[in-house]
Order: structure tokens, then C-alpha cells, then sequence
């Protein structure tokens, strides 16, 4: 699998994400990964963990992995103001 670290932006704010795609030459089919609630890395972790009761899964990078391993490339990133993403 490849990993491509890639950024776009968002009004005025630059987002930075990672797109993974399988090995082999495309086209492949691809998915977007978008964190809701408490996922704000692009690997579905959540950015501030005050209480402690939301450890670090890492759920979005496995799914990318696996995806990857059965053809399929994804796309997934920071939330504003999280990781290598700009604003607040």
C-alpha cells in the first residue's frame, strides 16, 4: 500500500489528512473517512481526552489499513485545529 499525506483547504483554514491507497495500478474504488463525535484525528482518536474514559483506538487507520489490503483507497483527516490541521 502506498500512504500519500496531502492537505486542502477549508474556507481559511488548511486541512491535512492522509490518503492511502492499495497496491497495484488504479483506478480503485475509494472511501472518504469522516470522523463524528469525539473522532477528531484522521485516525478517529479523539484531539482532548480530559476525562480519560475515550482511549486512543487508532479505529480509522485500521479501517484504512484493511480497506487498502482488499483494493479499495481511502481518505481521511484532521479536524480544524487538530493535529497538522490550521484553525480552531
Amino acid at each position: 500500500m502506498q500512504r500519500r499525506t496531502l492537505s486542502f483547504a477549508s474556507a481559511d483554514e488548511t486541512l491535512v489528512g492522509e490518503l492511502l491507497l492499495p497496491a497495484g495500478t488504479g483506478p480503485h474504488p475509494a472511501v472518504l473517512l469522516i470522523g463524528g463525535t469525539f473522532s477528531d484525528t484522521r485516525d478517529g482518536d479523539p484531539a482532548l481526552n480530559p476525562s480519560g474514559k475515550m482511549p486512543a483506538h487508532g479505529m480509522f487507520k485500521i479501517m484504512a489499513e484493511r480497506l487498502a489490503l482488499a483494493g479499495v483507497a481511502s481518505l481521511r483527516w484532521d479536524k480544524r485545529g487538530v493535529g497538522e490541521s490550521s484553525g480552531g
